[in-house]
């Protein structure tokens, strides 16, 4: 009988798709998580291992005085480098060095240029972002449901059963794992 009325009380406590629901969408969610930060890793690590073997070419032509060189490097390594398209930006908008302008403003503009290129390059790393900022902060009630019910269900049992205190225990143990990674993941 107590059982009976702990269920009319609790609405969600009898619907047996909800754990299996909550327990999908959370593996969705490590999923999504674990996609965007493996690709961001490679993107960045292909990046590095791209510029330092563009930089000492681009030095050397520099060096030398080769701007049509240092331009024609800086096209080629453009899409696998940062380093590369923010120079490449700053070679394109600010002129190259042969031109009639002074050396100085060409060094300005290219400046100007290239720091234009890093706020454009930044913006486009911070794509994505926004969906491990809502993945984070959605998990811990998604995972809170799931526990709230996994609970009910074992103070049903519990109610129904006389030695079924491990029940009861597991379903805490499950919640406490599940607030984990709703905290884990939040901060990820």
């Amino acid at each position: 009988m107590p059982h009976i009325l702990f269920l009319q009380s609790v609405p969600w406590a009898g619907i047996k798709w909800l754990e299996d629901t909550v327990a999908i969408s959370l593996l969705v969610l490590s999923i999504i998580i674990a996609v965007i930060i493996v690709g961001r890793y490679l993107k960045f690590k292909r990046s590095k291992e791209t510029s330092r073997t563009y930089a000492p070419q681009l030095s050397s032509a520099i060096r030398k005085l080769k701007w049509e060189e240092a331009l024609a490097i800086s096209e080629k390594y453009e899409r696998k480098s940062h380093l590369a398209g923010a120079i490449l930006f700053g070679l394109r908008e600010g002129g190259l060095p042969n031109r009639a302008l002074p050396e100085v403003l060409v060094i300005k503009h290219m400046g100007q240029a290239m720091e234009r290129a890093v706020i454009v390059i930044n913006h486009q790393n911070r794509r994505g972002l926004g969906i491990l900022d809502a993945i984070g902060a959605t998990s811990p009630f998604i995972g809170a449901l799931g526990g709230s019910v996994v609970v009910t269900k074992s103070s049903i049992r519990a109610a129904r059963e006389k030695h079924s205190r491990s029940n009861l225990l597991s379903a805490v143990f499950l919640i406490l794992i599940t607030h984990r990674y709703s905290l884990i993941s939040q901060t990820a």
